[in-house]
């Protein structure tokens, strides 16, 4: 069961290193909800 998933939703980011413009598109990881019931540590 994956516990995490990229969200669809993205942006683009810019920056400059030693005069070099770069562009990446970073994307969100999101946390699922377990359906399951929680169990409990002893």
């Amino acid at each position: 069961m994956n516990k995490y998933r990229l969200r669809d939703e993205s942006r683009t980011f810019s920056y400059q290193i030693h005069g070099e413009k770069k562009t990446v598109v970073p994307r969100q990881i999101r946390g699922l909800r377990s359906l399951a019931p929680p169990t409990q540590c002893e």
